[in-house]
Order: C-alpha cells, then structure tokens, then sequence
C-alpha cells in the first residue's frame, strides 16, 4: 500500500509541474447584461429610449517558447436592441495578435490588431461629435523596442500605422471620413532613485485622409515629465510640453497630463487632468481637456462599490463638451462569477444645444483563466 501511495504521489507530482510547465496558456471569458438608456441617440428635444441586451464572450491563447511568447485573442461584441431606429442590433469583432522576444537588456514585440464598433462612442470619444450609428473599422500594425541603456536608464521606441474606415447599415456614405495614421514615438527614463524617475518623450503622428487631392497633416509633440511615490499609497506622474501641428492655422499648444493615484487597504481612487490631440473621422485632430476621477471601496473580500466622473472639451472657439456621472456595485457570486449594478448620467453640450441622458445597467461577468 505504501508503494501504491508513493507512485501516485509521484504522478500526481509529474502531472501538476506538466500543467504549470505548460508553454501552452487558454483563458475565456463571457460578459453578458442588459441595459435600459434613456436617450442613446443624446437627441437634444424628443429624446426616446431603448433596452439594449450585450453578450461579448472572449478567448485568449499565450504560447511561451523559451525567450519567445505569442498571444492571440478574439471576441465578439453582440447587441440587440428593442429600437433598431435609436440603436441598431451589432455584432462586433475584434481579433489582436502578438509576438515578443526577450533580449539582452530588453524586448522587441510586434503586434497587430482588427476591431469594429460604432461611432456613437468611438468619435464622441475621440473629438466631441455626437456620433451616430455609423461602424467604424479600424486596422492596426506596429512594434516596438524596450531596451535598458544602463542599469538606470531605459529606452522605449515604437512604430504603429493604423488604417480607420467608415461605413452605414443603409449603404449610404457616412458622415465620417476614411483616413490611417502613422505614429512614431520615443520615450527615454531615468530612475533617480527607487521611487522617483524623470523621462523625456518625442513623438510624430502623420494623418492621411483617403481623400484625392487632400493633404497629410502632421502632430509633432514633445513632453518631459516625472514619476514619483510620495508614499507606499500615493503616487504620481506629471508631464508637460508642446503639441505642433503643421497647418497655418495651428500654432503650438501647451500639453500634457498629471495623474494621481491612492491604493489603500480598501480604498483605490485616481484623479486624472490631461490635454490631448487625437485623430477622428471627423477630419484631422482634435485637442481636448480631459478631467476624470475616480474612486473604488471594497465593504468586504467580495463586494465592491465606487464612482467614476469625467468632463471632456475640444480646444476651439466652439467648443463641445462631453461629462459623465457612474455608480457602480459590484458582487462576486463565486470565484469565476460577478455582478454588476450600474447607473449612468450623460450631459453633452455644443454651442446651440445641450442633451442629457441615463443609463441603467445589470451585467454578469464569467471569467476562466485557465482553461
């Protein structure tokens, strides 16, 4: 009987170091929810209102070979909706690609990634529009290089081209304009000591409209910031500097963005201020002022409640301005399994007109890490 024990204890041994051993590394995962919003369409008179049901399952793959690691993921984004005038029913994909390589003193990575989704929030996030039910295709492509200078010192390049088109469920032209973007982007840090660095950033951005007879416009911006733990709880990074475009009516703007974050025993809160300028179908770039927060507070090992507020306005005479109120609680059933209750309150105003709206949500979330 001992031997018995002891051979099973042995295979059982070889068993778990195969599982841990593994190159091979699956996860799945499922969000699914429903959701009443008052005014999808943020109609500024005659607002209506719809049910919107989501399902998006999720598989992922990593595969480790000696100093390379390749990851795959695709997903599925489906919506159906009890108003197909305010919000059409969608089935959205989006598939990511990944290949890195550990090198002395660093790593190179190629990546590369397709996914769709509509307008009503990728350009109302991008340059303030109001957005429609138009989709949005986006293709992407790029690496990258992480490499260690010295021992304090740290290099950081990458290259990204990125190709967005547009189109309409009626076969019409869409509001919004095809164009791809070409991104480079340096970034050097230094580390003063354990809890204090001080980096320096160079980037370029090309915008190419799909359009004959249009010229490229390119974004050339410079910061140089600091990265700091006042204590174990609160850290934070600044950076400031200029954003150019080449364009006779651009001159150079101040940009930049400061963060803090405090992580507590059962408190996580950040408070987020930035300037940005981001490509759109719009047409070319749009800067914004960005201003979030944030605040999380677990009442047990299980149970989780917090808020999130955010306001967003576009730097121009005209400026349109988004904002948004989330409360949000959420239960993990068991291990694999959460709940969530959300409500959401949306306010966006241009110079003519101002639309509010709310949203309510109840989502279950499905997670397996390890399949």
């Amino acid at each position: 009987m001992d031997a018995e024990k002891k051979i099973l204890i042995g295979l059982a041994a070889i068993c778990s170091h195969a599982v841990i051993a593994s190159p091979l590394q699956q996860s799945f995962s499922v969000d699914a929810g429903v959701e009443y919003d008052t005014n999808p369409t943020m109609a500024a008179t005659n607002a209506r209102g719809a049910w919107v049901s989501t399902v998006t399952p999720e598989y992922a793959v990593r595969y480790v070979d000696g100093t390379d690691e390749w990851n795959a993921s695709v997903s599925m984004d489906i919506e159906r909706s009890s108003e197909q005038t305010l919000v059409i029913n969608r089935n959205d994909p989006t598939l990511t690609l990944g290949w890195e390589r550990a090198i002395p003193r660093g790593s190179v990575a190629v990546n590369a990634e397709y996914d769709q989704a509509s307008t009503s929030s990728t350009e109302t996030a991008s340059s303030g529009a109001a957005g429609s039910t138009d989709t949005r295709n986006h293709y992407g492509f790029g690496g990258g290089l992480e490499y260690a200078l010295t021992e304090r010192m740290q290099a950081d390049i990458s290259i990204d081209y990125d190709f967005y088109s547009y189109e309409t469920t009626s076969g019409l032209t869409s509001a919004y304009g095809d164009y791809s973007t070409r991104t480079a982007m340096a970034t050097v840090e230094y580390l003063l000591t354990e809890r204090n660095a001080v980096y320096a950033s160079v980037g370029a951005v090309k915008y190419t409209p799909d359009t004959p007879g249009v010229d490229p416009t390119n974004n050339y911006t410079a910061v140089v910031g600091v990265r700091t733990e006042l204590t174990p709880q609160i850290a934070v990074d600044s950076n400031v500097g200029v954003s150019h475009l080449d364009t006779d009516e651009s001159p150079t703007n101040l940009t930049g963005s400061t963060s803090v974050t405090y992580t507590g025993e059962r408190v996580e809160s950040s408070l987020t201020y930035s300037r940005t300028s981001a490509s759109s179908g719009a047409g070319g770039f749009s800067e914004t002022d960005n201003v979030s927060a944030s605040v999380d507070y677990a009442l047990d090992d299980k149970t989780t409640v917090g808020a999130e507020a955010s306001y967003s306005q576009t730097v121009e005479d005209e400026p349109t301005s988004t904002s948004s109120l989330r409360l949000h609680a959420d239960r993990e059933v068991f291990e694999e399994l959460t709940a969530t209750a959300a409500y959401e309150y949306r306010q966006q105003e241009d110079a003519t007109s101002e639309a509010t709206g709310s949203t309510w949500m109840l989502s279950l979330s499905y997670d397996m890490p390890d399949l």
